[in-house]
């Protein structure tokens, strides 16, 4: 259980704050950034971690605070300071079905009822309380519906409390019961009496210092199944008493642990009271037997026994196994555990028709200077055709050769691991073909021919392969995997991989997950798993991606997860824009990012911050804005300019060509080609003529005194020299150009008329650009009548107070001087006679 993992560290950190526990406190597949935290109450603090497992701690934490109100079935109170679980304690949390109270030094009373509201709760932990020496006869009154009660570790010296509180109408629906962990040093008949008539099934009092039990101490319990006594101080004459006993008043017994006690004489005896029972499980390891070697294959140290079909012989110092050993002995078995002893291989006595399941791992020498091989010929697994599972795991194996495991056509689960394997010969697993799982962890496969493809020939079964820790740094042959048609799970973490390959993967049609955490894996180029259709987890922890691909999010974005903790994030725009131009939403957990342990590792700014949270700010902020989305707006723009610059340029077309004119005739009066000794040549006329239309009458007296008498001036008017049919605009644009000078008749008509003013326009901007030092003004101003202030635009308002006009008078006498200042102001300057 989780609360056990987290015990041993809590003691170590003391009060551990809010939201900031340490890593270590977790398992390793979660993080403190998974947890889900609560305001203080009553010092305690709470989090939820981990499939809503609710944890409260603290050493400020004095008492069980009301819960918080979020869903969680199971609750730890962990490392707290309560002294006394009150009756009232558990008032608002009856909807918990496990309940764990771990490492709560201060913990030294428990009330009856304490737990009655738990009405719906079926596992109870009690453990690691070293100060809990007694319990309430009440102490469980409520659990109608517990199935599991742990008392481990506490202080209880005297069984005889806790069985008092477990009486059957207590705990009508109690099956497991493990009071491991406590010191009782002895038991007697009457120590379970009131524990007479439950219905349980498995007992487990693992290190209880037991040296003594009377043989009639478990006969309360007539359909208990699974008895574990294991790592105490029993000898072989007590435990066989009580084996007597068992058989008895336990018909239903079916495993009887006793690992670790003082069974070291000949076990023959002992057995043969075990083979007298229903006993299908025994378990003796870590006890020391003086084995009897048979001299035939008629001896043997092991009684008929047809009952046993499960049986641990781990770590009780076999060194040598003859024919005859188990055989016929065991007709049976089908489990056998012989693990962590000295065999020197796969000896005669071990090969049995029987057998299901076989474990010879760490079978070495520990004080050997030369590490031995741990030898198995060639066919000698062939008669075992039941074997399903076979560990061979922590011994000295180098090599699997070609016809190793030649025969095992029935074997579904291989263990391989850390056997110091540097090479397996190709089509070394042909017959296996009933293969499901193969653990090859933890070898050295550093040369270019240590694993070829044709070793995995025949393994068309095969669902799972381990490959972690085997100092991989690239397969020699690409297509590695072509003979694997049907693996579901692969594992390649903690090796030295740099570069995944399309072609790694295409043989891999049914891959579902795929861990390569803790290599040196960069972001992909070429999509690696489009063959992949059942993919559905990628472990990708500890590599160096940094940023995402297209490729990379195309291969993901099918994912339901993938796991990208402690690799160098680069929180840049490049991660942003990567997103935004896929469109994919980066916090689907198929891309991995909703983690809040992956975190960033460059800039700066953001070293150690949620890339999450980068991405969250860059998505709306103008630096990363996609380059499409970028180049689409600034063409949109461009576009829109051009458009409206062509509609400009159409309907200021005459605007344009006049100012196109003006630029000319302002160059070739910078820049002269040569001299022009009359105006006539410059110029068509000597002034063109703007008015109103009302003002008709008067422009043609105009024009009669100007053309008409000395000098004769030419003037450009509309109604004369406008040809026929061309564009008015055009044509005043043509005539400003003509023209040496521009008269305007000033009038109130004049002012209101839009096209007058737009003449008007023309002619001051033609004033403007040819005006400079040594040139005669070009606008001449005949005021003809008063103009309304109201019609008064700002350029005819600027002209008027800013120029010297001509007023008109009815007065004849003033008449002629109007006509001959009007002819002075036409007269052409010395410029503009001669011009260079």
């Amino acid at each position: 259980m989780l609360s056990m993992i987290l015990v041993a560290v809590v003691v170590s950190q003391g009060a551990v704050g809010s939201g900031d526990w340490p890593a270590e406190m977790f398992p390793s597949d979660a993080s403190p950034e998974d947890a889900v935290y609560f305001p203080e109450a009553d010092g305690c603090k709470f989090v939820i971690c981990v499939a809503n497992q609710f944890f409260v701690y603290g050493k400020e934490c004095s008492r069980l605070p009301q819960h918080p109100g979020e869903p969680a079935p199971s609750l730890t109170i962990l490392a707290t300071n309560i002294e006394v679980i009150r009756e009232d304690a558990f008032q608002s949390w009856g909807h918990l079905l496990t309940l764990s109270i771990n490492m709560n030094s201060a913990l030294k009373k428990i009330q009856g009822g304490a737990f009655s509201p738990l009405a719906l709760l079926t596992n109870l932990t009690i453990s690691n309380n070293y100060n809990l020496k007694t319990l309430p006869a009440d102490a469980f009154s409520g659990l109608d519906s517990l199935q599991e009660l742990r008392l481990i570790k506490n202080n209880f010296k005297s069984i005889f409390s806790i069985t008092l509180a477990s009486r059957p109408f207590v705990l009508p629906s109690l099956k497991y019961m493990d009071l491991s962990d406590n010191p009782f040093q002895t038991l007697t008949r009457e120590d379970f009496a009131e524990m007479n008539g439950l219905k349980l099934d498995t007992l487990t009092l693992r290190l209880c210092s037991l040296y003594s039990i009377e043989p009639s101490t478990f006969s309360w319990f007539r359909e208990l199944k699974v008895l574990n006594l294991d790592n105490n101080k029993l000898s072989t004459e007590t435990i066989s008493k009580l084996v007597i006993n068992l058989n008895r008043t336990a018909p239903l017994l079916r495993h009887l642990g006793i690992a670790s006690n003082f069974l070291n004489k000949n076990p023959y005896e002992f057995l043969s009271l075990v083979a007298q029972t229903n006993i299908s499980s025994l378990d003796l390891k870590e006890n020391h037997f003086e084995f009897v070697i048979p001299s035939s294959l008629d001896e043997s140290p092991f009684p008929l026994m047809p009952n046993i079909r499960e049986l641990d012989l781990s770590a009780v110092s076999g060194y040598e196994l003859q024919p005859g050993t188990f055989s016929p002995a065991l007709p049976n078995l089908q489990r056998l555990i012989f693990a962590k002893n000295r065999l020197p291989g796969l000896l005669p006595g071990l090969r049995l028709n029987s057998l299901l399941e076989l474990d010879l791992s760490e079978n070495v020498c520990e004080n050997c200077l030369v590490k031995p091989h741990f030898e198995i010929e060639d066919n000698s697994l062939a008669d075992m055709i039941s074997l399903e599972d076979l560990t061979l795991s922590n011994n000295y194996l180098f090599q699997v050769s070609r016809f190793m495991l030649a025969g095992l056509y029935s074997l579904r689960n291989l263990y391989l691991s850390n056997c110091s394997i540097f090479h397996i010969i190709e089509y070394s697993f042909e017959n296996l073909t009933s293969l499901e799982y193969l653990d090859l962890s933890h070898n050295k496969f550093t040369k270019r021919d240590s694993l070829p493809a044709a070793a995995f020939y025949g393994l068309n079964n095969l669902t799972s392969l381990r490959l972690d820790s085997c100092d991989i740094s690239s397969f020699f042959e690409p297509e590695i995997f072509t003979f694997l048609p049907n693996l579901e799970y692969l594992t390649l973490k903690d090796n030295k991989l740099a570069k995944l390959v399309p072609i790694q993967f295409t043989p891999l049609p049914n891959l579902e997950i795929l861990d390569v955490s803790n290599n040196g894996l960069l972001p992909w180029n070429e999509r690696l798993f489009s063959k992949n259709y059942k993919i559905r987890e990628i472990i990708m922890n500890s590599n160096h991606i940094y940023k995402f691909t297209d490729e990379m999010i195309e291969d993901v974005v099918v994912l339901e997860l993938l796991k990208l903790r402690n690799n160098p994030f680069s929180c840049t725009c490049t991660l942003t824009r990567a997103f935004q131009d896929s469109g994919a939403d980066y916090m689907k957990k198929s891309f991995g990012i909703n983690d809040p342990a992956v975190k960033c590792y460059l800039p700066k700014q953001w070293v150690e911050q949620r890339v999450s949270d980068f991405l969250k700010i860059s998505y709306g902020s103008y630096e990363c804005l996609p380059w499409a989305l970028i180049g689409a707006a600034m063409g949109t723009f461009f576009l829109i300019t051009i458009i409206v610059c062509m509609i400009a340029a159409y309907y200021l077309r005459w605007y344009i060509r006049y100012w196109v004119f003006l630029f000319r005739q302002k160059w070739r009066s910078n820049f002269p080609g040569k001299k022009i000794s009359s105006t006539r040549g410059k110029y068509k006329y000597d002034a063109f003529v703007s008015y109103c239309n009302e003002d008709r009458n008067f422009v043609i007296r105009l024009v009669a005194m100007l053309e008409n008498y000395d000098p004769h001036y030419r003037l450009c008017v509309f109604e004369r020299d406008f040809k026929a049919g061309d564009v008015i605009s055009q044509s005043v644009v043509d005539c400003l150009s003509s023209s040496r000078k521009s008269i305007l008749i000033l009038t109130d008509a004049f002012a209101r008329s839009q096209w007058c003013q737009w003449e008007l326009q023309m002619a001051h901007h033609k004033r403007i650009f040819f005006k400079q030092e040594g040139h005669e003004d070009s606008l001449i101003l005949v005021k003809l009548g008063d103009v309304m202030e109201a019609h008064m635009t700002p350029t005819l308002r600027y002209l008027m107070k800013t120029r010297v006009y001509l007023q008109w008078h009815s007065d004849p006498k003033r008449q002629r001087i109007f006509w001959q200042k009007l002819r002075d102001a036409l007269r052409p300057s010395l410029s503009d006679i001669i011009q260079v």
